[in-house]
């Protein structure tokens, strides 16, 4: 039992990062060795594919494109709120272009997660009145297309 404590202490007892991101996902990024899943949010996985005009194209791989833009060559900040199942900070993270999440979600390539947040709400149903990103064809919501790929 100690060892797992002593193994979850940096984690748990971190409250913020900031650094040079690598991006994981249109959700996730590293910094250092501290994994981070943006709060709010819940981009496609990066292998994830959506149709557009009848046709697949890989969604995930271009939201995760899209965060890989956002962050290119610029610290992020990222402040924790919580922690999630995968032992991951979940976080609000800032860069010099501002919240992360509400870019993703403003751009369309990342649905709000109700479940845990109602603050993108408003933010997605412009992205998608506007058909941006995601919006622009038919998905399936990240956290259902999970849950169908790890039956």
């Amino acid at each position: 039992m100690l060892v797992f404590v002593y193994g979850l202490a940096p984690i748990s007892s971190t409250s913020a990062q900031t650094g040079m991101p690598r991006v994981v996902d249109g959700d996730s990024l590293v910094i250092g060795d501290i994994r981070i899943r943006l709060f709010g949010i819940d981009a496609p996985e990066r292998e994830q594919t959506c149709e557009k005009n009848e046709h697949p194209w890989p969604c995930g791989l271009v939201a995760w494109s899209e965060l890989v833009k956002l962050t290119a060559g610029q610290s992020v900040h990222c402040e924790k709120k919580d922690i999630d199942r995968y032992n991951r900070i979940v976080a609000k993270c800032v860069s010099k272009d501002g919240d992360l999440a509400k870019l993703m979600v403003g751009s369309g390539w990342a649905p709000a997660y109700r479940q845990y947040s109602m603050d993108y709400v408003a933010l997605e149903q412009k992205a998608k009145n506007q058909s941006l990103g995601i919006w622009s064809g038919k998905f399936t919501s990240p956290w259902i297309w999970r849950r169908t790929k790890h039956q």
